[in-house]
């Protein structure tokens, strides 16, 4: 359930924010919205604001690949479960 607060992206920057797969298509939305923020704040000598946005780009980055490389795993071990003929015929 998501609830209103009072921090601006105060979950991307908290070290226990944890997601999922499910979310991934909002992350990347988030991720190019950051970057166009850091592209807009530096053109407008807004460093401040470039930097607190790139620690905000830096964790979406790792929570992409973290959800890609779970999901990636997951993939795996589907392929893995599923029956092969030549091994039942081994096994009986």
């Amino acid at each position: 359930m998501q609830k209103s607060c009072p921090h601006a992206n105060a979950c991307l920057t908290c070290p226990v924010f944890l997601t999922g797969p499910e979310f991934l298509p909002e992350l990347r939305a988030h991720r190019d919205r950051t970057l166009t923020l850091i592209d807009q704040a530096q053109v407008t000598g807004h460093s401040r604001v470039a930097e607190m946005n790139q620690q905000v780009l830096t964790n979406l980055d790792r929570m992409i690949t973290e959800v890609d490389d779970v999901d990636d795993v997951d993939d795996v071990d589907d392929v893995d479960d599923v029956d092969d003929p030549d091994e039942q015929a081994d096994a009986g």
